[in-house]
């Protein structure tokens, strides 16, 4: 120890390695030191290094250094040198040693480590218990003890990560050491509940409360490690020093003992551990024997504390002999009532312990009640218990208890509460019926008692403190509350009128109480079915006979009135008798005018809701108008100003709800009328279900609701603008106004506001909050202005202001800081301010902040309470989810986090949100108001009571319309049109019932605009003019005609008014349509003069001044609604081709745009500016909610204009101006990547057409350096003529003679040189049809004949005559050719330099050859459809004409021919120049893909259809072979996008009703969902890998149309073929060089499937079969072409995979050879491609495969090639494999399976890639599918003419059907949804032989809710036909039965006849179902197209769709 002494210790312990090496040497000196070193000399020396070593460390400790390893080396050496203090047995002073332990205790208790603190901690306490301190050192000791055990209770906290019973023992261990300080003399604790002596006993109480707190409930494992850690820690301690186990305990210690096993106990029992609560208590006992003077006090609190546990068991177990338990507790406090004190505090402590367990048993749901014993015990003790409490207080008087005589009120208070508000009396005791009069009198007796000793226990309390705490209506409230609980209503009446008798003058003041159990009383009566004359009665009634004045009475009848209107409940019928009551009191006589005004709105507010017409017949509005009337007469004065200021602007409130209530109702009962009536009309028939779910969401009746417009709700808004003015001049002085009840202002208030939210005027809803907000401030209510703050703020979010909304959502947040925290209110607007901050940081683009927010508000419990106003939460909680999930995923949280809270797209969540509100709104108002079809249900039919739910109802209105416009919109942007004008059509018809003329008007523009969406121009129309006339009309604005429309710099000009009414008698016949211009004069004898068409009318906004005060321009709400509807008008107008009008009025709408903003940002300022708090708003930030709309006028005007004669330069300006318009607003609005994604295609197309110009016009040209096989011009250079002439021959005879209509000429206007970028229309100008006049508004219908002719071909005769090529139909039923298409002209305003003559149809496509650049699409619309007016040409000239238009079309062709070079005279040169200018193409294509991949990752995560699908379709034209795998994905992705948006929604609601199937359903929405990262490695790599799981023998063709112009159709085709273990290739088929291209492939279609309809039509036998062989004919060539001339050398690239290894070696051979005939290396899986249909390949096919590979050595590789076809061709028959074909809504029309090539072949469809996928994963979850197993032949059920009007096919089937083992079905009438549903879900086969696809029976929504099961075989017409509607994708109900798991479905193309259709079913059902066990259904599919009389025209028209299917083994039928 000597080297040691005088070392500097600080520094030898600053690092771990010194403090190592000193913790050695002093190791070191201690084991050399002697056994007893306190003998020796050596103990001061020890004792000084270890106390410096010790300083040392807590020096080093007490700098919380960061290194672990020195601090665990510093505690190894402090607890070395403590050991070595301690050895040393040397005190220098007292307490030397403890202090020093103390500060390392402290020092290592911050360091964390908490076993060397409980290490240290145990030195400690072994010194302290081994101190005998002296009476001088004694607070020094105390000190040590209460710090240590501060330290540590601290300290606990840390080892929360170990479990909350870690942190319970180290609380224990802390309280161990107040154990210490339990000796005689110490401090008794304050006289107070509970009673506590111990500070060590309290303090294990506050250590379980802790525990306890941790868990709801302790378990009784818990319970029993609680009691025995505090017998291990405390109890322990408290016996240590004891000699003997006999030994008597000091009493301060007897005491700590006994309050620690009481507090055993209380967990014990409450955890229901009776037996293990014994023993606690019979140890406790043993452990106090001895003391006798002792025993008395301790062995009667054990007697009570013993009963308190047996009660505890008894009341658990329900048993029926609690009053044994009661009884030894009540003897036991009468044995020792006479010990002292703190002894009283024990027994208080007992008895607190039984008061506890009565309490927790009256709180249980289920309870016996007490029988008279048990009662009557009960109350004996509560008189020993209140003896008790009396003498504490006589303790406390007498000043013998550390409580002074102030203090003698609150355990007043405490004794009142616990012997009789808590339990004795209250709500929940379980008192049992009391029969006997005697019974009743010993029971008031006991009570009497129990009252006189509460009463003694208060006296000498003020009489006004008495009263709050007792007062006498105690004892009346006793009484009727047993009344109530015998049910004895009447008496209990009768003693609540003696106590308001009794009150006396002072009923005023404590009225409140008796009044409120009177209505309590009166609904317990009537719950009860009590009599209807104690219902009806009145306090009036019930006083009567007892003398009051009137005025007293008046104030009593309002305040029963009060206490109504706050119950619950339907208490109509009471509150109009108490109004009856008070109105007869107030007469106008009496002088009580002002009373009398306010009864009568209240009367106004029952009269609303209820009717009571058999009692008066007085009116809301009649009783609304009279108050108001009675106001107006009463004088203001000083005194009445305010509160008469106040009941005006409540009348006002009043009378417009009254007003809308009224509107409603009549609107309802007149839909209800109208409705009756249109049942009884016919519903059309039609043989198909094309248009069914158009048909379904028809209403006739939706625009007969339209009653009202601007200037009505004006007048009847007036009232509510009023009361609104009123309280805004009430609440100006900033005071609190002195009112008849400031919180009913408070609450009319939020009516208000709520009102202008539903009307969509969100400024005043602004105010109206704001208004709230000073009120609820000045009353000092935190939450009601934090509610206001939150409500406002919501308000500027959908007002996209978040700058403001910041300023209030801080205000609310720091108001809710000074609330109160354990209000019911409080957790709500927690989570309401959580929310708003967290759609704050969405709009700040904060996206991980506010995410993090937001999920944390979704996984709060307090969420899924069943409460409206939590419902209400959860709903804008989904709504903010949605803008998220429309964000782009920018962070990994949002790509993963979003997906596992269960929403995966943004409309799913918003459908979620509207379920909920709608939800809400169903519960508020007692019904659905919105029945989709059965009617509508009055809001007036449910009981409605006032209170929450009148506000809850307007507000959850305001909600769900927000909802419903914010649904709308996105589901038109993704283009789920159907479901999107659904919900549109559901919100119209609400608007309308609420007559809300804003959201009225919004919802027809977004209706407008998705009827233009389905190229429905009428509709949208008709939606449009319906807006204009609700705005309009009757509000002195008249709409002007496009021609006189101020857009430019006359904005400022004001209109002038139109002129004045003519007088009768000077008005003569009206010349408005008349022409007043004369046009070719023909003879003025025989024509008609000429009408001019009437000039369409737009809103008179445009031309008001940009500072107009009229209603649409000041309300800037509604100026917006009127630039959206401008909007919509302008895309109407370039629908129908009026590119000049449309153009011009988006130019004019942007430019108005701008004044519109700001002055709606200086509307907003304005608001805040007059609310009076300036401070925070100094920056006046902009409002941006027209930033979305200017954003889509940039991309509409950019869109249109690269399509019109536009400038080049403006175009560039436009798309610059747009995206830097976007690049400042992206990062806060969620709602513009949409507009961005347009703007960059729309450069992107630009640049195109840019890049076209540089390659002498061809597009082909701009991506050939991106294919490896190009398909070149063929040698023949008459392409033109030759396909006119294929054409034509392919056309009837007779359509070859038919006069077509002359094509005048107009004069036209040299045309100006426009650069190559702009695309010029080539039109056909005609002259002007015959306009027709216009109507009024109202809904159109497309109306059909009911007699329509449907010639069957049931009677045709047995051997029909088949028509041979070019049979003349007769002229009566010659269907329309389709040659005359040609001639027939385009309506179009704009003039061009040359008419070139089209077919129909051509305007569609975008060819993407040479001659098509300088082409768009013409007009389209109602005018393009009309024929030309002229003179009929002759044949002859016919002919001529058609040869002049293919001339100029050669001509156009052979100038770019030339340019390129020859192909007959330069082969060899025109390679290298093709070579050159691929190569130069690569780099050029840079720029477009990078503006096309930046709109698609704008846009990728939810993107719209035709966006989503063009811009796929382009980088793929981009990639091409370069990277084959994005190519093929790129195309995959552009197919069925719509119908992955329907299946995500569809299987996120099947994953919330079937929680059994989550796991496959989350990995089905994983599959479908859209990528978040775009064309990426990543996805490219994960599409590969999905390649793999294409099942073998499958090939996936893929092929679509693409288009460079946006909207139309193209002339270029993609061939993609995918196959596991072979790469994916992608060809280009360009339709430049094709015999037949596919859009006029397509016109011929349609031109068939129209002339089929026709020829339906006639009625003769002869002409109907010639007319339908013919087209039979047509459609076989049409199928023949499109293998021969569409697919030409490449339709042996659709054949299946066949087997064998021959084709795989010869195609990698062939690859080696042709790198001999120079160039790049050719794709593998390409020459596999082209091998694939070896078998089909000609000599010219083989010749133009080489010419499209572009070799040096053509020649050597075509033979090369031949010679490996040849090699193929020679190999054994082949087995090929099965042929998925996916195809795009233009493509999908073609019977693809009757091509010669793929007849035989076992072919299906799928709408895409991913739905194949899909299959692989159903078959995973249901082991047992038809797929794995097959088809059960006899699980079979069939529909058979459900309509009833197909004998023939009935019966021809029913026999058969109805023999076969195991069928069942319905026969000749309609199934019932339910069978159907079953047959899908539980049968192996569903046949439906039927109109159409069975949608009538069972829609598309309901099959989706289904987990099908059956293989559907659906006969009826166009069954398997999707209806393409403008540019959305086709729908049909065969894709519903795909997306619901269907393995395969059967269905027809086109309409079929009956007949023939039979002919098919009953071969492929015969054939298929006898062939026995593995039959595959696709073999017999294509077999039975041979058994109907037309092969193609019916036979080609069954097509499947899903995966091939075979009968099952050991399957028999037939």
């Amino acid at each position: 120890m000597k080297r040691l002494k005088g070392m500097d210790f600080v520094a030898r312990t600053s690092s771990r390695v010194d403090t190592e090496a000193l913790m050695s040497e002093l190791k070191d000196c201690l084991l050399l030191a002697p056994e007893d070193p306190a003998m020796t000399s050596q103990a001061p020396k020890q004792c000084s290094v270890c106390d410096h070593v010790l300083r040392a460390c807590i020096h080093w400790l007490g700098l919380s250094r960061d290194s672990p390893a020195h601090v665990s080396s510093l505690l190894c050496l402090a607890d070395l040198a403590c050991q070595g203090f301690i050895a040393a047995r040397l005190q220098p002073v007292p307490f030397y040693l403890e202090k020093i332990l103390y500060h390392l205790l402290r020092s290592v208790a911050a360091q964390g480590a908490h076993e060397a603190c409980q290490r240290f901690a145990g030195y400690l306490y072994s010194s302290l218990l081994g101190c005998r301190p002296l009476e001088a050192s004694l607070d020094i000791y105390t000190d040590l003890a209460k710090s240590c055990s501060s330290v540590l209770w601290k300290a606990a906290d840390g080892v929360a990560e170990s479990g909350r019973r870690a942190v319970l023992s180290a609380q224990l261990q802390a309280v161990r050491f107040l154990v210490l300080l339990e000796h005689e003399g110490s401090l008794l604790s304050p006289l107070e509940l509970p009673f506590f002596i111990s500070q060590a006993a309290r303090q294990a109480a506050a250590a379980a409360l802790v525990f306890e707190t941790k868990k709801s409930l302790l378990t009784k494992d818990d319970a029993c490690f609680l009691s025995e850690q505090i017998s291990c820690h405390l109890v322990a301690a408290l016996l240590e020093g004891r000699s003997t186990a006999t030994e008597p305990l000091p009493f301060q210690r007897a005491l700590c003992l006994f309050e620690l096993t009481l507090e055993q106990c209380r967990h014990l029992c409450r955890s229901g551990c009776f037996e293990e609560g014994k023993e606690a208590l019979q140890q406790c006992q043993e452990n106090l024997q001895g003391g006798k003077s002792l025993q008395q006090g301790f062995e009667a609190a054990l007697d009570l504390l013993r009963a308190g546990v047996e009660l505890s068991q008894l009341l658990a177990l329900g048993k029926d002999q609690v009053r044994v338990p009661l009884c030894q507790a009540a003897a036991a406090l009468r044995s020792s009532l006479e010990v002292q004190d703190p002894l009283c505090r024990v027994l208080g402590g007992s008895c607190q312990f039984i008061v506890s367990s009565l309490n927790a048993y009256t709180k249980r749901s289920q309870r016996r009640p007490f029988e008279l014993k048990e009662v009557l015990s009960l109350f004996a003790f509560m008189e020993c218990y209140c003896r008790l409490l009396c003498k504490l207080l006589d303790y406390v008087s007498k000043g013998l208890g550390p409580l002074n005589g102030r203090q003698k009120l609150p355990l007043g208070k405490v004794g009142l509460a616990m012997g009789f508000r808590k339990w004795g009396f209250s709500d929940g005791f379980p008192f049992v019926q009391v029969e006997g009069t005697a019974e009743v009198a010993q029971l008031a007796e006991s009570c009497c008692k129990v009252v006189i000793w509460m009463l003694e226990v208060l006296e000498g309390v003020s009489e006004q403190e008495k009263a709050e705490y007792l007062a006498q209506h105690r004892c009346f409230k006793l009484q009727v509350e047993n009344y109530r609980k015998l049910g004895r209503f009447e008496e209990g009446l009768r003693s609540i009128v003696l106590w308001l008798v009794a009150l006396r003058g002072k009923m005023a003041e404590q009225m409140a109480e008796p009044i409120s159990l009177w209505v309590k009383v009166k609904m317990d009566a009537s719950k009860s079915g009590g009599d209807d004359d104690l219902r009806l009665r009145t306090l009036k009634d019930g006083l009567e006979g007892h003398i009051l004045d009137p005025e007293t009475l008046v104030v009593v009848l309002s305040e029963e009135l009060k206490t109504y209107k706050g119950v619950r409940a339907d208490t109509g019928q009471e509150r109009f008798n108490v109004i009856c009551d008070l109105l007869e009191l107030c007469s106008e006589e009496s002088g009580r005018v002002y009373e009398r005004a306010v009864t009568l709105v209240e009367l106004a507010q029952v009269l609303c809701y209820h009717d009571y017409m058999e009692q008066t017949s007085c009116s809301a509005l009649d009783s609304i108008q009279e108050a108001l009337r009675l106001l107006d007469s009463v004088p203001p004065s000083p005194q009445n100003e305010e509160r008469l200021q106040d009941s005006k602007a409540q009348a006002l409130l009043w009378l417009y709800i009254c007003s809308v209530e009224l509107k409603m109702c009549e609107s309802i009962e007149r839909d209800q009328r109208a409705r009756a009536l249109g049942q009884k009309n016919l519903e059309e028939f039609e043989p198909n279900d094309l248009n069914y779910e158009e048909k379904a969401q028809e209403d006739r009746f939706l625009y007969d609701g339209i009653s009202f417009n601007l200037a009505a709700e004006s007048v009847q808004s007036k009232s509510l603008d009023d009361a609104l003015d009123l309280w805004k001049n009430l609440l100006a002085k900033g005071e609190i106004p002195v009112t008849q009840s400031i919180e009913q202002t408070t609450v009319s208030l939020h009516i208000v506001a709520a009102f202008y939210r539903m009307m969509a005027k969100p400024l005043q809803s602004l105010e109206s909050y704001l208004l709230i907000r000073t009120v609820s401030s000045a009353l000092g209510d935190w939450l009601g202005t934090a509610n206001a703050l939150c409500q406002a703020t919501k308000l500027l979010f959908l007002l996209e202001c978040p700058s403001y909304a910041e300023v209030l959502l801080q205000e609310a947040e720091s108001c809710l800081q000074q609330a109160d925290s354990s209000s019911d209110s409080y957790l709500l607007l927690k989570q309401t301010c959580l929310l708003l901050r967290s759609q704050l940081c969405c709009a700040n683009h904060k996206v991980e902040e506010g995410l993090a927010l937001l999920l944390e508000i979704l996984q709060n419990p307090a969420l899924q309470k069943n409460t409206k106003v939590w419902y209400l939460l959860r709903g804008n909680a989904l709504q903010v989810m949605a803008a998220y999930l429309c964000l782009p995923p920018t962070s990994l949280a949002l790509t993963c986090t979003l997906p596992g809270a269960g929403w995966r797209t943004p409309e799913t969540a918003l459908t979620d949100a509207h379920k909920i509100f709608r939800s809400i709104m169903t519960l508020v108002m007692g019904g659905d108001v919105l029945l989709s079809k059965g009617g509508f249900v009055p809001f007036t039919s449910p009981p409605f009571f006032p209170g929450d739910n009148l506000l809850q109802k307007w507000l959850v209105l305001a909600d769900l319309l927000s909802c419903m416009e914010t649904l709308v919109r996105l589901l038109g942007k993704v283009e789920t049109v159907c479901e999107a004008k659904a919900f549109c059509l559901e919100a119209l018809k609400l608007s309308m019932r609420l007559q809300t003329i804003r959201w009225c008007v919004t919802f027809l523009v977004l209706k407008g605009e998705l009827e233009l969406q389905r190229s429905e121009q009428e509709l949208c129309h008709l939606d449009l003019q319906q807006a204009l006339f609700l705005l309009e009309s009757g509000t002195g604005e008249f709409s002007l005609p496009l021609s006189e429309m101020a857009w430019g710099a006359e904005w400022g000009k004001e209109t002038r008014a139109p002129a004045a009414e003519e007088e009768p008698f000077l008005k003569g016949p009206s010349l408005e349509f008349v022409d007043t211009v004369g046009g070719q004069k023909e003879s003025a004898l025989t024509t008609s003069p000429v009408l001019k068409q009437k000039e369409k009318k737009r809103l008179s906004f445009l031309s008001h001044a940009p500072g107009c005060r009229c209603c649409l321009c000041s309300d800037v709400a509604l100026a917006a609604i009127c630039l959206h509807w401008l909007v919509a008008s302008a895309h109407g107008e370039l629908a129908l081709g009026n590119q000049v009008e449309g153009l011009s009025l988006l130019e004019a709408v942007l430019r108005r745009c701008a004044s519109v903003a700001s002055r709606f940002t200086a509307a907003v300022r304005s608001v805040f500016q007059g609310d009076g708090k300036k401070g925070a708003l100094q920056a006046s930030p902009s409002v941006r909610l027209l930033d979305g709309l200017v954003a889509r006028l940039y991309a509409s005007l950019a869109a249109h204009s690269i399509s019109s004669q536009q400038p080049e330069k403006k175009l560039w300006e436009l798309l610059e101006t747009g995206l830097s318009f976007l690049s400042s607003k992206a990062p806060r609005l969620t709602n513009l990547e949409h507009q961005r994604a347009s703007l960059l295609l729309t450069k992107a197309v630009a640049t195109i057409y840019m890049l076209a110009s540089k390659h002498g016009g061809c597009m082909a040209n701009v991506f050939s350096g991106s294919w490896g096989w190009k398909r070149l011009p063929p040698s023949s250079g008459a392409k033109g003529t030759a396909t006119a002439l294929k054409m034509e021959e392919r056309l009837p005879q007779k359509s070859k003679s038919r006069k077509p209509a002359a094509l005048p000429v107009p004069k036209t206007k040299p045309a100006r040189e426009v650069p190559s970028i702009v695309i010029r229309p080539v039109v056909e100008p005609c002259t002007p049809a015959k306009p027709e006049l216009p109507k009024a508004p109202k809904a159109s219908r497309k109306t059909k004949s009911r007699l329509k002719v449907m010639f069957s071909d049931e009677s045709e005769p047995e051997d029909p005559v088949v028509a041979a090529h070019g049979t003349k139909l007769p002229a009566a039923t010659e269907p329309e050719p389709a040659s005359r298409k040609v001639t027939r002209a385009v309506a179009s305003r704009r003039k061009v330099s040359k008419s070139v003559v089209e077919p129909e149809g051509a305007h569609h496509s975008s060819s993407d050859d040479c001659s098509q650049v300088g082409k768009v699409r013409p007009p389209r619309g109602r005018q393009s459809r009309r024929r030309a007016a002229g003179p009929e040409r002759t044949p002859r000239e016919e002919e001529t004409e058609l040869l002049r238009t293919i001339e100029e079309e050669e001509g156009f062709e052979i100038s770019f021919e030339a340019f390129r070079g020859s192909d007959e005279e330069e082969p060899e040169r025109e390679v290298l120049t093709m070579s050159n200018v691929l190569l130069a193409d690569i780099s050029s294509l840079e720029s477009v893909y990078d503006s096309l991949q930046a709109a698609f990752h704008s846009i990728s995560h939810c993107p719209p259809s035709t966006l989503y699908r063009h811009l796929c379709q382009l980088m793929a034209l981009c990639v091409g072979s370069r990277d084959p795998v994005k190519t093929a994905y790129l195309v995959s992705e552009s197919v069925s996008v719509t119908l992955r948006h329907q299946l995500m929604s569809s299987v996120h609601r099947r994953h919330q009703s079937n929680e059994s199937q989550g796991q496959y359903l989350s990995r089905l929405q994983s599959l479908f969902q859209f990528s978040v990262a775009g064309p990426g490695q990543l996805e490219v790599e994960s599409f590969k890998a999905q390649l793999e799981q294409i099942p073998k023998g499958i090939a996936v063709c893929l092929l679509t149309l693409v288009s460079i112009q946006p909207g139309a159709i193209g002339d270029t085709l993609l061939l993609t073929r995918l196959e596991s273990g072979t790469a994916p290739v992608t060809i280009q088929i360009p339709m430049k060089h094709a015999k037949m291209t596919l859009s006029s492939a397509l016109v011929e279609f349609d031109a068939i499937q129209k002339e089929q309809k026709e020829i339906t039509n006639c009625t003769d036998r002869k002409e109907w079969w010639l007319g339908r062989t013919e087209l039979d004919r047509r459609m076989k060539v049409l199928t023949e072409s499109l293998e021969k001339d569409v697919l030409s050398c490449w339709r042996g690239a659709l054949l299946p995979a066949w087997e064998g290894p021959s084709l795989a070696a010869e195609a990698s051979c062939l690859q080696g050879r042709l790198r001999e005939c120079g160039g790049e290396e050719v794709d593998l899986a390409l020459l596999k491609a082209m091998l694939t249909g070896a078998h089909l390949l000609t000599h010219q096919d083989t010749q133009c495969l080489v010419a499209g590979l572009g070799l040096a050595q053509p020649e050597k590789a075509q033979a090369l090639l031949q010679e490996a076809v040849d090699k193929v061709k020679s190999c054994a028959e082949k087995s090929f494999g099965h042929l998925v074909l996916v195809l795009d809504k233009h493509l999908q029309k073609f019977p693809w399976e009757s091509m010669p090539c793929l007849r035989a072949l076992s072919v299906t469809r799928l709408p895409s890639l991913r739905f194949l996928y899909s299959y692989s994963l159903l078959q995973q979850v249901r082991a047992a599918s038809v797929l794995a197993r097959g088809v059960d032949p006899s699980s079979a059920f069939y529909i058979l003419n459900p309509h009833n009007n197909l004998p023939g096919t009935e019966a021809h089937f029913r026999s058969w059907f109805e023999s076969e083992s195991g069928w069942t079905g319905v026969v000749g009438e309609a199934p019932g949804a339910e069978q159907i549903q079953a047959a899908l879900v539980e049968r192996d086969l569903y046949i439906y032989a039927g109109h159409g696809s069975g949608a009538r029976f069972l829609d598309g929504h309901t099959i989706l809710k289904l987990d099908c099961r059956a293989v559907a075989l659906l006969f009826g017409c166009s069954s398997a036909a999707l209806a393409v509607r403008g540019n959305l994708e086709g729908a049909g109900l065969i894709l519903k039965f795909i997306m619901a798991g269907c393995p395969l479905v059967l269905g027809n193309l086109w309409d079929v006849t009956d007949r023939d259709i039979d002919r098919y079913m009953e071969a492929l059902l015969q054939s298929w179902l006898k062939a026995g066990a593995r039959a595959p259904l696709l073999q017999y599919v294509a077999q039975s197209r041979k058994a109907p009389k037309l092969k193609y025209l019916i036979g080609a028209a069954p097509i499947v769709y899903g995966l091939p299917v075979s009968l099952q083994e050991g399957s028999s039928c037939l």
